[in-house]
């Protein structure tokens, strides 16, 4: 049977060691969360990951691990919020 994977990623800052200002916004972890339970009730498998817990090499792990699971015939909903900057 197919199955659904989610990885729903919510930042509110950003880290000022890469950036001029912790950019800091009000609403993401609570999008990240929302996203998180429409998964559910939709029967995926999901995961989350707010602010610090949400590194570049969490994100890769956790995009790999879902790569090397899933089959033909499987879902993936990835959910960002957030802003980026260059």
């Amino acid at each position: 049977m197919a199955q659904g994977r989610s990885l729903h990623i919510g930042l509110n800052y950003i880290s000022t060691n890469h950036y001029a200002n912790d950019g800091a916004l009000n609403g993401c972890v609570f999008d990240a969360e929302d996203m998180k339970d429409i998964a559910e009730r939709e029967k995926y498998t999901a995961t989350i990951l707010l602010n610090e817990e949400a590194t570049r090499q969490r994100v890769i792990d956790e995009i790999t691990d879902v790569a090397t699971s899933l089959q033909a015939g499987d879902t993936f909903l990835l959910t960002y919020s957030g802003h980026g900057g260059s």
